[in-house]
């Protein structure tokens, strides 16, 4: 449940050159499918207390997650419908083999998601999971101090690193940028930078652009964000011309820095390196206009992102929010009813993706269209309890009492017995009388 106490901010949903996303709260009944699996290592002993996080690729949010247990088994009976990742962690541990069986009215999804070893297991492909589907999970994991070791074994057994079966080997005298390149994809960034440093200091590394970018994009990971601008600085200088990529990267360390007013001018100058618009760019551009208080710039840059991308949800939010601050409520309507629409379409319920929007700006400290949003959930659905305690939540964080007394009343009348009831009715006394 999202709580009170959180700073206020600005802006629709989550600015997308965020690097996480904080969990929405979700429910919707439209279809459930059951997830099952077990994680063991590479002689079969089972693992205890992996987290297993089951993603919404299609809203960006993570709705859940659940452990293993003593046996090395997880289960969760009642996933909803939709697109989603599901990626193991525990600290210390990587994935070295993960197989999918995804499983619909006896017809088993193998082209969607097949097994993968090593590498490519670390970021594992989007899937669809179907009303009254089974998808089950076989995941080994091993610690990372042996992970390398494992990989050279399977090349030199004429196994895959991070391909299917029958994908020729890799040498195991990999050159080190490659090494790196895997590691980096592999969310290994202290292992990656060691292995693009070896390549820097072999002949030729210093006068290479590909190494000083893989630095460069690796010590932004890391946090390291002057040495990330020197790195990339030097591939300028040995480049003539601009490479894709570049610009953004700089752009992520000046917003991570707060210079919003350059991280907008590298964008635009990522738009020109590119020679072709990117949806995802747009939309992140737009909503830093929108943040630099450019709205007319913002509108026009996320309809352009909208025309390429008619279905991301934070495009069309924003650009609803914007037309309703300039009190255009027309195309504020048309941009909401889209946003509705494009989660219809994709098998969503309307009012839980303005529940979903409204929890993602609500735990980003964005009231004012968190309740926005949350408004048009019970719009849609007057009996949607949780969203009429949410909107209540939101409401008393931006001061208006009598507002959230009305919606935390409403969640209790729809809910009457439920387990947060002295809680809410705890805040709804704080707010004194009508």
């Amino acid at each position: 449940m999202l709580r009170a106490g959180r700073c206020l901010g600005s802006g629709i949903a989550a600015v997308a050159l965020a690097l996480t996303l904080l969990p929405a709260v979700a429910q919707a009944a439209t279809g459930r499918t059951r997830v099952e699996g077990k994680v063991t290592d590479p002689q079969g002993k089972p693992i205890a207390d992996v987290v297993i996080k089951i993603i919404n690729t299609e809203l960006a949010i993570k709705t859940t997650q659940i452990k293993s247990k003593a046996n090395g088994a997880f289960v969760h009976p009642l996933v909803e419908i939709g697109s989603y990742k599901i990626i193991p962690e525990k600290a210390g541990l990587k994935i070295i083999s993960y197989k999918v069986r995804n499983e619909n009215s006896g017809k088993t999804d193998i082209g969607s998601y097949g097994p993968v070893t090593f590498d490519a297991a670390q970021e594992p492909r989007t899937m669809a999971l179907k009303s009254g589907g089974l998808c089950q999970l076989e995941i080994i994991m091993a610690p990372v101090a042996d992970y390398q070791k494992l990989a050279v074994e399977a090349a030199k057994g004429g196994g895959a690193l991070g391909g299917a079966a029958g994908t020729p080997g890799v040498s195991a005298e990999r050159h080190p940028a490659e090494a790196g390149r895997d590691l980096f994809q592999a969310k290994d960034y202290t292992g990656a930078l060691a292995m693009f440093e070896k390549a820097l200091a072999q002949e030729g590394g210093q006068d290479d652009p590909d190494v000083h970018f893989a630095l460069g994009r690796t010590y932004y990971e890391l946090g390291r964000y002057d040495e990330a601008t020197a790195e990339l600085d030097r591939v300028i200088e040995l480049e003539p011309q601009p490479r894709v990529g570049l610009f953004y990267t700089q752009a992520l360390i000046a917003h991570k820095q707060g210079r919003v007013t350059e991280a907008i001018d590298m964008l635009m100058r990522e738009e020109g390196a590119a020679g072709s618009a990117d949806p995802r760019l747009l939309s992140t551009l737009g909503s830093l206009l929108r943040d630099a208080g450019r709205k007319e710039e913002a509108i026009s840059t996320l309809e352009r992102a909208a025309e390429l991308d008619p279905k991301n949800l934070n495009t069309l939010m924003a650009l609803g929010s914007l037309y309703a601050s300039k009190n255009d409520q027309g195309q504020a309507e048309i941009w909401f009813q889209r946003a509705a629409e494009a989660g219809a379409a994709s098998g969503q319920d309307g009012a839980v993706v303005f529940f979903n929007l409204g929890a993602l700006n609500a735990n980003n400290g964005d009231w004012g269209n968190a309740v926005a949003a949350f408004e048009r959930a019970v719009a849609l659905r007057p009996d949607y309890a949780n969203a009429h305690r949410e909107l209540g939540y939101a409401c008393r964080e931006l001061g208006q009492q009598a507002k959230a007394r009305e919606h935390l009343e409403a969640y209790l009348r729809l809910q009457p017995n439920a387990k947060d009831k002295p809680e809410v009715q705890a805040v709804v006394a704080g707010l004194g009388g009508r």
